[in-house]
């Protein structure tokens, strides 16, 4: 599957990403959520910067047809991001900071 261009995935492709992708950013979000867009804006900018980098991965996960994936990850506000790495979760944000896009980029960098 395509990590590109911040795709919806299944419970089932999430648990493929992450066995398989050194590095997986998820974002957690509902169609309804407004602040969710701006976290896609800004998911999508820091994504640009790691293109490159087949070992890295950004995706999205609709909580409200994915239920179970949100209960999982103990998913409580939205946007939430959550980044993985080596199937382990490493950093996690909520709401629409500031300094997402900067802390996310170190953050994943930092992890390659």
């Amino acid at each position: 599957m395509s990590c590109r261009g911040l795709p919806s995935v299944s419970h089932v492709e999430l648990k493929g990403l992450l066995s398989e992708k050194k590095v997986v950013v998820v974002d957690f979000y509902a169609d309804w959520c407004i602040p969710c867009k701006v976290v896609d804006d800004m998911l999508l900018r820091v994504e640009k910067l790691f293109e490159r980098y087949d070992s890295v991965c950004f995706v999205k996960v609709n909580v409200d047809t994915e239920k179970e994936v949100a209960a999982e990850y103990d998913v409580l506000g939205l946007p939430t991001v959550i980044v993985f790495a080596a199937g382990k979760e490493v950093k996690r944000y909520t709401g629409v900071p500031r300094s997402l896009i900067s802390d996310l980029a170190a953050t994943v960098k930092s992890l390659l």
